[in-house]
């Protein structure tokens, strides 16, 4: 069988990388991270000096782009240097405009070792043949604009963006390490506890970068709704401009109100055009009865049935645990379930000419992810596509972060003067921001929130209850909260400026 890897990359390492080659490997599998992506296994050259071969050129070029890669270890950073050859470059002083910057000569000591076929190196549905798929040819004298351009356009046409959601306990997070392979998510063995911050991880999965962000569960059993919206925004940003897929994860037992609410939640969320992307998965495959298929086990509950219908009929089963290591042509197998997952997605995609999940929230923070990433070009041109997008996606989450919280603390603070029994107490107990901020404090979620930036970032509450946000003066203080808080550079100067806003709004109005 033909090696579909035929674009090399020659790395020099400071250390040995034997023990860590899947590690390294999975970087430069990861275009976030490497600039590469469908890569075949890494193989030694001699002392130090190891090859890897890239199914596309695109990807190869990309990862060469930077002469130097840093990879995070366990026992900490090993940097790599790359090149595109064994052999020293061509003493001419002309060099093509795509060239990338290249180290010194590597020096070959010993015999090569033949690259063997990628694990995950399936065909997917929606495979062109190679000229289309990769786009233009890139040739040694094309621009490189042009040739990040290309790059990038193939970087969206090529990948998958897909999120789990779920109430707690419903297996997510053991899902995406099965997905993946490996134990890339956090997951808890207890019912009661999950998820609780947004996670989000980016590997090659049949030929395609493949993104899975995980999220909180619904319902969870210690944190409120308000508590979760900040891994929402966070989800929001990861999965930008849109989620080819929704996982809707359930476990096999019985679909009951609980689960109906959690769908209903999803919708409230995302939408019910959100159905329409989505697909529903079960875990704890092994409980079901011997020799049943999960669409039986479907058609045996309306409710359930009915759900699966308003998703196109999509419906999957795993097991975590039971089916890894079933023969991968048996409907048992975790193996057999995951190429059919794939080829659902890819088919729900290809049936929607290529779309993918989007909204006007989505194009928000799409709109403001590409602003914020045409600055950073222009500030720090040294960093690659995938570089500039991560730091535009920080940015951005962290604007949102802000503009929660003057929300959050002027509708607290303005719910709370508009209370006229109190008002005069109030005014006259706070004399200044410093004593607004303590008992702010003293407030459930938006005390924790300006208590610390990590308390905040792992779930600011917007910190309002339902009945204040709709008084008058919860509404007054919202705005007057979301308008101070902008031009703040953290959500904790952002609640400062806001609770001095409101205070001296309402301080006024009752002169």
């Amino acid at each position: 069988m033909e090696d579909i890897h035929q674009h090399p990359v020659f790395l020099e390492s400071s250390r040995p990388l034997e023990e860590v080659r899947k590690k390294v490997q999975r970087y430069f599998c990861v275009r976030r991270r490497s600039g590469g992506g469908d890569c075949g296994p890494l193989t030694a050259v001699s002392q130090n000096i190891y090859r890897i071969h890239f199914r596309h050129r695109q990807d190869q070029q990309e990862v060469l782009r930077r002469s130097l890669h840093v990879v995070e270890l366990e026992d900490g950073p090993v940097e790599i240097t790359v090149r595109s050859s064994l052999e020293p470059p061509a003493s001419s002083g002309c060099t093509t405009p795509s060239s990338p910057a290249e180290p010194p000569p590597l020096t070959e000591k010993g015999g090569s070792s033949s690259g063997m076929l990628a694990e995950n190196s399936g065909e997917v549905s929606h495979e062109k043949p190679e000229r289309d798929e990769d786009g233009p040819r890139i040739d040694h004298g094309m621009d490189p604009e042009a040739f990040t351009s290309v790059q990038e356009d193939f970087k969206h046409k090529g990948s998958r963006r897909i999120v789990l959601l779920g109430k707690t306990g419903s297996g997510k997070s053991h899902l995406a390490n099965t997905i993946f392979g490996e134990e890339l998510f956090t997951a808890y063995h207890s019912p009661h506890s999950g998820t609780v911050l947004c996670q989000s991880e980016t590997k090659c999965i049949y030929g395609a970068d493949t993104t899975l962000v995980d999220t909180p569960g619904f319902f969870d059993t210690k944190r409120s709704e308000d508590e979760l919206r900040p891994e929402i925004i966070r989800c929001l940003t990861e999965c930008s401009p849109g989620p080819h897929a929704f996982l809707i994860v359930f476990h096999v037992g019985k679909f009951t109100k609980q689960e109906q609410e959690v769908v209903d939640k999803i919708c409230q969320f995302f939408s019910n055009d959100a159905l329409q992307h989505a697909v529903i998965v079960f875990t704890h495959g092994d409980q079901l009865p011997p020799e049943m298929k999960i669409e039986k086990f479907v058609a045996e509950n309306k409710n359930l049935s009915d759900l699966v219908q308003k998703c196109g009929g999509r419906c999957l089963v795993f097991d975590n645990k039971h089916w890894n290591n079933t023969p991968p042509d048996q409907y048992r197998s975790n193996q057999f379930q995951l190429q059919a997952l794939f080829e659902t997605i890819d088919k729900m995609v290809a049936d929607k000419k290529g779309s993918y999940y989007t909204n006007e929230v989505f194009q928000e923070v799409e709109k403001r992810i590409q602003a914020y990433e045409g600055k950073i070009k222009g500030e720090a041109g040294n960093l690659t596509p995938v570089e500039v997008r991560e730091r535009a996606k920080a940015n951005v989450h962290n604007d949102f972060l802000i503009q929660l919280t003057g929300i959050a603390t002027g509708a607290l603070l303005g719910a709370f003067f508009g209370l006229a029994g109190m008002v005069v107490k109030v005014i006259k107990a706070i004399k200044n921001p410093s004593e607004v901020m303590n008992l702010i404090k003293k407030v459930p979620m938006v005390g924790a929130a300006v208590g610390g930036e990590v308390a905040l970032a792992s779930g600011i509450a917007v910190g309002v209850t339902a009945g204040a946000v709709f008084t008058t003066g919860g509404v007054l203080g919202g705005v007057t909260g979301s308008e101070a808080a902008k031009g703040a550079k953290t959500p904790r100067e952002a609640a400062e400026r806001a609770a001095k806003a409101v205070t001296e709004r309402f301080r006024d109005a009752i002169k």
